[in-house]
Formats: C-alpha cells, structure tokens, sequence
C-alpha cells in the first residue's frame, strides 16, 4: 500500500484522498500551524495508553535481546518527536550512550524540558538528511517517522539509516490498512478514509519489510538477520541486526 513498495492501483487512485496535500518535512515545520498539529497528534497518543503499551513493550523487549547480543555503546534516535519511548529505553539502559534528533524546535524543548533527568540521553534539533548528526552509532533507531517522509527523500533516508548502523537498525511504522481501519472504528479522519493528518506513506508489513531489505543488502555488505513484530496489528516494527557484529561479544 505504497508507491516505494507496493505500488497498487488502488492506493495511487485514493491517495491523494488519504494525504489531503500533507507535507511535513524541514520547509513546513517553519508552520507554526503543522508543529502544533503534530505536537497534539504526539500528545493524543497519551489518551490511548492501554493499546500503545503494547508497542513500548515490543520496543523495549528489542533493545534488551540487542542489548544481550552485542555491547552496544551508542544509539542514535532519528525522529524521537518528544522523546517517550527513547527515554525510557535510557532509563532501561544507563551504560548506553543516547542521542536523539528531531526537525521540531518545539518537540525537542519539551524532551529536553521532561526528561533533563535522565542524563544519558541528549536531544538535540537536526534534520538528518541535511546536518552532520553521527557519522556512526551502533544501533540507529527511527520510530513512527518514516511515514511522514516525502517519496524523494525517502529511499536517501532509509539508506542513511543503514550507513549510520554500526551494529543495527530498528524501524516501525503503522501497519496498513489496519491503522486506518483503526481510526475509522474510532470514528477519526473520515475524511481521509481513516489516515492519520501527516503520514505521506502506507505499508503493509511485506512492502515495507522488501523496502528495507532491499535497502539494507545495498548498504551492508555482511549477512543480516530481521526480527518482526506487529503489537495488535497496528504497527510493523522491523530490526535488522548484522550477524558479524551483533553475535560477537
């Protein structure tokens, strides 16, 4: 259910539909408008707990089995928004060395403003396809933010994912078409036939795992193994761990 992957008529008909013209990418989020919208969305998620718990829980299993599997150092988080789950997994993890970026000014001041006391993890405001973030870190982590990335810059992203990885990757994103039927049944974006306002790009669990895997054996030359996971359906987390280097302690 995306033009990067799956590139079915269907979706290429109603797209236009689901999207509604959303961009959210580094020119737009000088919109004082689109940040607040999307610090609401972020802040929306709190009312769900009871279902997004099962998410944190999958992501926080991830990083104890890579943890138990390699000595991982340093973790770059790529779109961290307001930091929720990256600081709790700091907190899980204090001999791990963390930093998180985001495009947003706002949603770094309010990670930086809630969790100042976790002090192995720093926030900082950076685009990471245009700044000089990590030349490396051991794991790169980019949660629920892929969707939001326009179709030119995408593949540009997910491969810097891959070069930045010393050790491994772990990418989510919603599940489709079940988040959509989600929102439906709660009533939600009608209009846009159940797409959350900003996400740009659909994948089922396949398309997105071939987008990935396709992408991770141009950029790593040594053998790779996934692991997936799909909390209630509504999400595809997918991490990809290099074999020489994670098994090696």
């Amino acid at each position: 259910m995306n033009n990067m992957g799956n590139s079915s008529f269907w979706h290429k008909l109603i797209r236009s539909v689901m999207v509604r013209g959303d961009v959210q990418n580094i020119e737009s989020v000088a919109c004082k408008k689109v940040v607040a919208d999307a610090i609401q969305l972020e802040n929306s998620k709190k009312q769900f707990r009871f279902i997004t718990k099962y998410y944190d829980q999958n992501i926080y299993q991830i990083f104890s089995r890579i943890n138990q599997q390699s000595n991982i150092k340093t973790v770059l988080d790529v779109g961290t928004a307001m930091g929720d789950v990256i600081s709790t997994v700091a907190a899980q993890n204090p001999r791990v060395n963390f930093f998180a970026i985001d495009i947003m000014d706002e949603a770094i001041e309010i990670a930086q403003r809630n969790y100042c006391g976790i002090t192995n993890v720093k926030f900082k405001k950076a685009n990471f396809l245009g700044d000089s973030v990590m030349s490396c870190a051991d794991v790169v982590v980019c949660l629920q933010t892929l969707e939001h990335i326009e179709d030119h810059t995408l593949i540009p992203f997910i491969e810097k994912l891959f070069k930045t990885a010393r050790c491994a990757v772990v990418v989510s994103v919603p599940r489709e078409p079940y988040w959509c039927f989600a929102n439906l049944l709660r009533l939600k974006y009608w209009s846009r036939l159940g797409n959350t306002p900003h996400h740009v790009q659909h994948w089922r669990m396949q398309s997105f795992e071939k987008v990935c895997r396709n992408i991770a054996s141009q950029v790593w030359t040594s053998k790779y193994e996934v692991v997936k996971k799909s909390p209630l359906h509504l999400w595809t987390i997918l991490v990809f761990m290099k074999e020489d280097v994670c098994h090696a302690k």
